[in-house]
């Protein structure tokens, strides 16, 4: 039992330990100079889970360690005391919070009377008090007492000769810090661009060189030498043309705080120096003729870079090839560069424009550099020139360009084939009867390329009978109700013309299409009714493929009107007879069974009579006349009516 009740208890005061909120600041004392930027930062832990906490930030001056002076709070907008409150409206005092329990105390610019205790206190979020809920650190504020100094002037040298810079650096800081003294080189072509680091020696006294320099300090040609306790000396030998630009000494005071970790407290720049390097004089001429040149699209394109001379035998070339838009761009597009070393990269404009493909460029000779565009297109027009630079090696076999020159402007229009499309405009009236076939032509003389292709559709414009023709030409496509009567695409699908015919094709459709040349198309339509009386024309359009293989409707044109006239069939006895095949059998075929039989009858009766009167007359001695069986014929059309025929007996 009371085995249980001691582990009940450790268990319980092992929750309760692990439960305890504890608030951890930046260890101090912190040492920093007047007018730099300060961090502190404050993490909270032990606390209940998924609760984000706040931060409220206040400080107490050495003179009065009992009174509370308010900053910055992350909870409370206005929880500053009118000492800090415009400090914190300007954001030169806020809180950056990096997580739900750790934030940063800023403080952009230090001042003086910003020495003192400082306290970061988070809000209680669990209902009950365990634990710490604020901690504290030191800051000490002290004196910048950095000097950096270099006479600001302006430098001539020629190519090959030996620059030297002398900084002066010092400070007169109690605490123990350490200096970091560096040179750097601002490019005068690009000011925005970030300075070049040319050797520095760090806090640690280690010297170190940045990029193209590093070889050149190993080479004995950079050099950074202390040369008192306060003067830093930059050679550089071999002067070259990049090293052109802004020189200046840049310095920092470094101070080591209790948590181990190095802290640059006030960073400062000397004064500049100009330097201008007279380059060895540059023999470079590159060809300078401007010509204008025209292709048809697909075309390929060609120009050339010619250089005339050069500095060196050894000299080695880039090449980069510009364009400028037609249209007029702001700049220059770059296509693609050579490099000296032959790898080459494409420009911007090469991928927007999808150039890779089609863009080619080729070195002939080490003075002759080829552009070549294939398949040009339209959008390829614009002015192109090349841009040489001219690179030597120095003694120790660093690459250095020296100079650079443009070609001269060659002006390239790329323009789509000559428009020859023409249509056969003769005009035609044509009169067909009614039930007949009407034979539409539709020619093409003349075609701008003989890779075209051709979308065909007929229209048939019909108005009024009382309309005048003069009257007619003068309306417009709705008014004189023009209506498509048959479309076939470039791409040979009936129906996908420029129109959809109201009659669709197929088995059944009175349409007719034949293709019997490549410029020669006819559409008959069979069966022909009086409402396809009308003004008909074919209206052409002529396609291509671009240099992307993709269509394009090159031109259009239209035929000629072919004028149709239908007439309608008259009704006749005969075609009104004929036209059922009922009607046709009661008139030629169901009367000559009744006729046949009456005329038998009729026979029979007569020839009882003579029958009577042969005896009578037989007996007279008069002859008698024989009648033979009627013979009928008739046909079963209606070309011609039946015929009945009587044949004459023989007398005995």
């Amino acid at each position: 039992m009371a085995t249980g009740a001691l582990l009940l208890a450790c268990a319980l005061l092992a929750g309760v330990a692990v439960a305890q909120r504890v608030v951890t600041v930046q260890s101090g004392p912190l040492i920093r100079t007047e007018g730099s930027h300060v961090t502190i930062w404050c993490n909270v832990t032990g606390y209940k889970e998924g609760v984000e906490q706040d931060f409220e930030w206040s400080m107490y001056l050495p003179s009065v360690p009992d009174r509370e002076i308010r900053i910055v709070s992350t909870a409370q907008p206005n929880y500053a005391y009118a000492v800090y409150a415009q400090r914190v409206n300007s954001k030169e005092i806020n809180v950056e919070r990096l997580s739900g329990d750790s934030a940063v105390l800023h403080i952009t610019k230090v001042q003086a009377k910003d020495q003192g205790l400082f306290e970061c206190y988070t809000p209680n979020t669990d209902g009950r008090y365990l634990g710490s809920y604020s901690a504290r650190t030191n800051l000490t504020v002290i004196a910048d007492s950095l000097t950096v100094a270099a006479p600001a002037q302006t430098l001539s040298k020629v190519e090959g000769d030996t620059l030297q810079l002398t900084c002066e650096v010092s400070r007169t800081t109690l605490q123990h810090t350490h200096l970091s003294v560096g040179w750097y080189l601002r490019s005068p072509e690009d000011a925005a661009a970030p300075p070049q680091e040319l050797v520095t020696l760090s806090r640690d006294f280690v010297l170190r060189s940045g990029g193209l320099y590093r070889q050149r300090m190993a080479a004995g040609d950079l050099r950074l030498d202390k040369t008192s306790a306060t003067s830093y000396r930059l050679t550089i030998h071999k002067l070259q043309p990049v090293d052109q630009g802004l020189l200046y000494c840049q310095a920092a005071e470094w101070i080591q705080d209790p948590d181990g970790s190095w802290f640059a407290m006030t960073r400062k720049q000397s004064d500049k120096t100009q330097l201008r390097i007279q380059p060895t004089e540059s023999k470079l001429r590159v060809q300078k003729t401007n010509q204008s040149l025209s292709y048809l699209e697909d075309s390929r394109v060609r120009i050339n870079c010619s250089i005339a001379s050069q500095t060196s035998q050894d000299s080695q070339h880039a090449v980069l090839w510009y364009v400028r838009r037609a249209t007029g761009s702001e700049a220059d597009e770059l296509l693609l560069r050579i490099e000296k070393s032959g790898a080459f990269e494409y420009g911007a404009y090469a991928d927007e424009e999808r150039l890779r493909r089609r863009v080619q460029a080729e070195r002939l000779s080490p003075r002759l550099y080829v552009l070549t565009l294939n398949r040009a297109e339209n959008s390829d027009s614009g002015t192109y020139y090349c841009l040489v630079e001219e690179w030597l090696s120095d003694p120790d076999g660093a690459w250095y360009r020296l100079s650079r020159e443009s070609s001269g402007f060659t002006q390239v229009l790329v323009r789509q084939p000559e428009v020859r499309l023409q249509v056969e405009e003769l005009e035609a009236n044509v009169t067909v009867e009614e039930s007949s076939s009407i034979r539409l032509g539709c020619s093409i003389p003349s075609q701008s390329s003989r890779d075209s292709r051709f979308s065909v559709s007929w229209y048939v414009e019909r108005s009024d009978d009382d309309d005048d023709e003069d009257d007619v030409d003068q309306l417009s496509d709705e008014e004189r109700g023009r209506e498509c009567v048959f479309s076939i695409g470039h791409d040979a699908v009936f129906g996908n013309g420029n129109c959809s015919p109201r009659e669709e094709a197929g088995p059944n459709s009175r349409l007719q299409f034949e293709r019997m040349t490549s410029d020669q198309y006819s559409l008959t339509i069979q069966g022909a009714r009086p409402t396809d009386a009308g003004r008909y024309y074919c209206h052409v359009e002529e396609w291509l493929l671009n240099p992307r293989n993709a269509w394009y409707r090159l031109a259009t044109n239209n035929s000629g009107f072919t004028i149709v006239n239908v007439l309608q069939q008259v009704s006749t006895l005969k075609s009104v007879v004929c036209s059922t095949d009922a009607l046709f059998y009661f008139v030629f075929f169901y009367p000559f069974p009744i006729f046949g039989a009456l005329l038998i009858a009729l026979l029979f009766v007569r020839y009882k009579s003579r029958s009577n009167s042969k005896s009578q007359e037989g007996k007279n001695g008069a002859p008698l006349l024989w009648i033979k069986e009627p013979h009928l014929s008739y046909s079963p059309t209606c070309l011609d009516p039946p015929a009945l025929s009587l044949h004459p007996g023989s007398v005995d």
